[in-house]
């Protein structure tokens, strides 16, 4: 009333829903879905109210007369798995408002990022591709650690005259593979003319973050690379970090 500042309250028995609470009186109200409540507000919820159905997944959707959250439920896990991946698994249970995800309280992490220094400017690009993927998998644990996905990558290089340089690309889909990290920073690198002179820096990260399961959901998501990078981080978790390595690394020799 001081500040005449306005504020939305969402309250519910998840995440998801307390998120949709919030939105739903704007600009400045309060919104409690109760256990009792969830199944009414649900079946007319808009399917793009539900997080990461953007407008191609909608118009998928709407191909099969889906239009509102209630218009999954007559559809069966198996069903929406096989016809739109780790998309219709998290879609079967989001439009019934379900969403197991823990509520942590810390302060948001803006970036995820990692660079190196290296004792000697090094121009030889094999190796500094295996030392971008190396920092990749850095990264991409970190997210996957904390459950986070980002839509930029960026990249960071500096040369022996200590000029700096930094590029960076927007996606449409969040990610946190260490594959698709690596292919993006590459690309950053190589479009950009950046390893034209030997480096002494490199460094690269993720920013604009989201939480896992509220990306737009992406109907091509490489499920088998996803699966690769959970069981090597739980490897690492297990035995160490540096005790599991991929080939693509082995061309440092163990100079790191």
């Amino acid at each position: 009333k001081k500040t005449d500042l306005t504020i939305s309250v969402g309250v519910s028995v998840n995440k998801f829903l307390a998120k949709l609470a919030s939105d739903f009186d704007k600009p400045d109200g309060l919104t409690v879905i109760r256990k009792k409540d969830i199944k009414s507000f649900m079946r007319h919820l808009d399917i793009d109210k539900i997080w990461g159905v953007g407008d191609v997944f909608a118009a998928k959707l709407a191909e099969k007369n889906i239009y509102k959250a209630g218009d999954i439920w007559p559809y069966s896990l198996e069903e929406l798995k096989n016809n739109y991946g780790k998309a219709g698994v998290k879609l079967f249970f989001l439009s019934r408002g379900i969403d197991n995800r823990d509520v942590k309280s810390r302060s948001e992490i803006k970036s995820v990022s990692h660079e190196e220094t290296f004792a000697d400017n090094i121009s030889d690009q094999d190796k500094l591709f295996a030392y971008l993927f190396k920092m990749s998998e850095k990264v991409s644990f970190r997210l996957h650690s904390n459950s986070l996905k980002g839509t930029t990558v960026f990249i960071k290089v500096r040369y022996s005259d200590f000029s700096t340089y930094s590029r960076q690309q927007s996606l449409k889909v969040a990610i946190n593979s260490s594959e698709e990290i690596y292919q993006r920073a590459k690309e950053l690198l190589m479009q950009n003319d950046l390893l034209t002179k030997p480096l002494r820096l490199l460094g690269l990260g993720v920013s604009n973050l989201c939480q896992e399961g509220q990306e737009q959901l992406n109907l091509f998501t490489d499920e088998n690379g996803d699966q690769l990078d959970q069981t090597i981080d739980q490897l690492k978790r297990k035995y160490g970090f540096d005790k599991i390595s991929r080939a693509r690394k082995l061309y440092l020799n163990n100079d790191d």
